[in-house]
């Protein structure tokens, strides 16, 4: 009997706690769309870090293609995603290196991602929502 009422209490302790620290309420999508909306409203690199850093993010590279007629084209692509790390980029647009700009990206689901696109100095581009996997199977 001491038993069942201590796991009782055990138990009641544990879910007041994880009541009250808002693990029942977490909801990442409308996380994700609180953090974009206030996204759409910077403007610079510290702005947007002083909203969310980021996991990941890429620096755009140029790649050149040869069309048929032998013309050849120049284009901005993003590269590999890889760990942010303030101190590199930082460093790699004091030193000019981002020709093409980089790009952050926030996932809070595999439904609810976005990327933050910059330009060379650190300037906001644009925000927009990444849809590949949300828009799938749409026909």
């Amino acid at each position: 009997m001491k038993l069942l009422l201590g796991l009782l209490i055990v138990g009641g302790g544990i879910a007041a706690a994880l009541h009250y620290s808002g693990m029942f309420n977490h909801n990442p999508a409308a996380q994700a769309k609180e953090v974009q909306a206030k996204m759409e409203k910077c403007k610079t690199l510290a702005q947007v870090l002083a909203v969310a850093e980021p996991r990941k993010y890429c620096i755009y590279v140029k790649k050149s293609h040869t069309l048929p007629d032998g013309s050849v084209i120049e284009t901005w692509n993003p590269g590999p995603q890889v760990p942010y790390d303030k101190d590199a980029l930082q460093a790699r647009i004091d030193n000019g290196s981002l020709e093409g700009g980089f790009a952050f990206f926030y996932t809070y689901t595999d439904m609810d991602r976005f990327e933050v696109k910059f330009d060379p100095t650190g300037g906001v581009e644009y925000v927009q929502t990444d849809d590949r996997v949300r828009n799938l199977f749409d026909m």
